[in-house]
């Protein structure tokens, strides 16, 4: 894409200085409504690029940023910390989003805790409350006791609740409620 540089973060930082010069180059090109608003969701794009661009201009290659996440595997807390980094430091990108990223990127200790999944622990009491990080600590701690990845675990109930067997292309009803109450019975 030309106006993102190949998604290039330096290329993109050296085109933009700022987040408001990329708006106004998408202002330019696209027909956007509500260009004032300051809930605008090509502002807050414009935004989010900027600082994913700045973060990972700050490591040399993808091994530096590989070795930079590996830092991150000490303990539970830590690698809870690695998210909430990523939270504060790229705009819009909230906590289980970036877990989400880091699992996409095939950073298999990683969990989203999904509406899913915050619903499902929840409901079989394996959480207090529905936080993000409560869900996420519950995940890493099954995976652990399990022996699997949190990224399996992950992968499981979010099989259970989409019905969406999609390596065998295969759709089935799903039913997370269901799922739940039989899980109860059978415990």
């Amino acid at each position: 894409m030309l106006i993102l540089k190949d998604f290039n973060p330096q290329n993109i930082l050296k085109e933009y200085k700022s987040h408001e010069k990329l708006y106004s180059v998408f202002l330019y090109n696209f027909n956007i409504k509500n260009a004032q608003s300051p809930k605008n969701l090509w502002l807050g794009y414009s935004k989010s690029i900027i600082s994913v661009s700045q973060f990972l201009s700050a490591f040399k290659n993808e091994k530096d940023f590989e070795n930079f996440v590996n830092i991150f595997e000490y303990n539970l807390y830590t690698r809870a910390a690695l998210p909430m980094l990523l939270e504060k430091e790229i705009y819009g990108l909230g906590f289980a989003l970036a877990c989400d990223a880091l699992k996409e990127l095939g950073y298999l200790q990683y969990a989203k805790p999904d509406v899913h999944l915050k619903d499902i622990f929840y409901k079989l009491e394996l959480v207090s409350d529905k936080e993000d990080f409560s869900t996420y600590k519950s995940i890493l701690k099954m995976a652990e006791t399990v022996n699997k990845t949190p990224y399996c675990v992950d992968k499981i109930f979010w099989l259970i609740c989409s019905g969406n067997f999609y390596l065998d292309n295969t759709k089935i009803k799903a039913d997370r409620d269901k799922f739940i109450k039989d899980y109860k019975e059978a415990c």
